[in-house]
């Protein structure tokens, strides 16, 4: 997905599914932050943050599936 340096020298990368794709919506912000947009089931998937510094590694995943809701707004 994205791969970026952060302001104390962290390579900070997204992935989804273990795989660099992005699907439409989904963005990697230089902040670290991941926002999605967007009403798709390619949405859907695991997403694996991994920050990489000199002191060391951290990685988290998270998983996001998307959910249609009811759009009967009045």
């Amino acid at each position: 997905m994205s791969e970026f340096q952060g302001a104390t020298g962290a390579t900070v990368t997204w992935t989804k599914d273990g795989s660099t794709f992005s699907p439409e919506g989904v963005t990697a912000r230089e902040d670290g932050s991941l926002r999605i947009e967007g009403r798709s089931n390619q949405i859907d998937g695991q997403y694996t943050l991994d920050v990489v510094s000199a002191y060391g590694r951290a990685s988290t995943p998270i998983f996001i599936r998307w959910k249609q809701g009811n759009s009967d707004f009045k």
